[in-house]
């Protein structure tokens, strides 16, 4: 099974996939780390292990359990 890579997707889609995923509004730019474990062990044809997801989860940064996308998107898109 292959990962596709940054490049394969516009800055804006990845915007709202995480807006889409995020259970409460992401107006702020962030999702919950709840919502976005949630999403990584539940959707999608790469979903990941509950152990793999609890794994990537703890290494975010985050602020009050709330993962800042807008600023993974700018600094991983070099937008």
């Amino acid at each position: 099974m292959s990962r596709r890579t940054n490049d394969d997707y516009p800055p804006e889609e990845v915007e709202s996939a995480f807006k889409a995923l995020a259970a409460t509004d992401a107006a702020d730019g962030t999702i919950s780390i709840n919502d976005l474990h949630r999403a990584l062990t539940s959707y999608g044809e790469g979903r990941l292990s509950e152990i793999e997801a609890k794994d990537l989860c703890s290494n975010l940064d985050h602020i009050d359990g709330h993962f800042n996308y807008r600023d993974y998107i700018n600094m991983t898109m070099n937008r």
